[in-house]
Parts: C-alpha cells; structure tokens; sequence
C-alpha cells in the first residue's frame, strides 16, 4: 500500500526449514523479521522445545536455553561435530528478545577452545554462534591450554577445567558488560572458570549457555 509501514507483512514469501526442508512462510513485515525470524519450521520449533533457566553458579547467573537431549542434542553435534554450519542460527532465537531488552548494551566473550580443537573443526563453535546474538564480539580475551575434547573427560575432569583457561588480555573488556558464551553445560565449571578470571576486568558478567546436561544424564 505505497510502500508504507507493514505490521504484518506479505505472506507470499518462502524459505525452508534447516531441519525438515518443508516451506517455512515468511513475513516481510519489520517487526516480524526483527521479532520471530527464525530458521525453523513451527513444527521443529516445538520438537527443540525450550528450557530457558535462569541458574545462579557460584555467585554467577547463567542463563539456559535448551536441555542438551534429543533434537537438541542431535541438532549441536551435527553443527559442532559434523560440520553443518548453518544450524548455529537455530539455537540462540528463544534468547533475542532478552538481547534487545536486556542485554542490548553488553559484549560477548567466547569460552575458548584450543587452537587444535578449532583446526580440527574447521571454525569456532562458539565464535559462529555469537554471530547470532547481534551484539559485539571480543576476542583474544580468553585462552585454551588443552585439545582435549571435553566429552572424552570424567565428571571430575570437568571440575578441574579451570586449570586449563588462561586470561590472555583482560584490557579488551575494561568498563564493559560481558556475556560469556558456550554450548553445553555440564558442570557448569568451564562457564564459571571463565567468569572468575573476567570479573575483575569488567563492569558486570554473566554466562549464557545453548544447552545444559540433565543432572541425572
């Protein structure tokens, strides 16, 4: 109608589904687009579910998306482990409208994975996914000193993550709001490990985590 503002949009649009392939409808209204874009179907969305907590770590909010089973599951090890890029748009949406609320004016810091780890995979996992949020990306903050994939460590392998992270340049975050972000939380040692070292470098820190293993897992 002239070209002026649309609420809702033209429906007429189509794109696919990143998991079953079928036609997904698309607004091409501003809001929407800005709002509910996403790159699956309604039907796969309901299947990822959503299981956003708020946890409170060691003194530390994390915040949590997903629960690292099923299609969630499924979904991270093809995108991590098998390559298939594409899907790290689909896990962060459920966060965007906490983004533009709450997070708008903070930076995200990547926990780090060892430069072998990244060779091996081609990318970093992490530096994909924060692409998604829309906010600032430091790097060059944090530090990994093992190539150890963490799947093949024990509980309490886990709990000594710690260790294996370094500071390498706490400067880069100096009067900021830091989101550190990270796939899957199991103890949830990595997350807060990281948070210790910025905290003294930073305004504010808090975690955010695409999934979280089940305590009975």
């Amino acid at each position: 109608s002239g070209g002026g503002f649309m609420l809702f949009g033209d429906k007429s649009a189509q794109r696919s589904c990143a998991l079953c392939f079928e036609g997904i409808d698309v607004s091409l209204g501003f809001l929407e687009r800005f709002w509910w874009r996403d790159d699956l179907c309604f039907v796969c969305r309901e299947a990822m579910g959503s299981r956003y907590r708020l946890l409170k770590v060691s003194g530390f909010k994390v915040h949590v998306l997903h629960e690292y089973s099923g299609l969630v599951r499924e979904c991270i090890l093809r995108f991590k482990d098998f390559g298939d890029v594409f899907l790290g748009r689909i896990f962060l949406v459920s966060f965007r409208l906490r983004v533009f609320f709450f997070f708008h004016d903070w930076v995200v810091v990547c926990a780090p994975s060892h430069v072998d780890r990244i060779r091996a995979r081609g990318f970093d996992h992490c530096l994909v996914l924060a692409g998604f949020l829309n906010l600032p990306v430091i790097e060059g903050v944090l530090g990994s000193l093992s190539s150890e994939r963490q799947a093949s460590k024990s509980r309490e392998e886990r709990l000594l993550i710690g260790k294996d992270l370094v500071l390498l340049d706490g400067s880069l975050l100096k009067g900021k709001k830091v989101l550190v972000l990270d796939d899957v939380m199991t103890t949830g040692s990595t997350l807060i490990a990281c948070c210790e070292l910025l905290v003294d470098h930073c305004d504010s820190v808090e975690a955010l985590c695409v999934s979280y293993v089940p305590t009975n897992s």
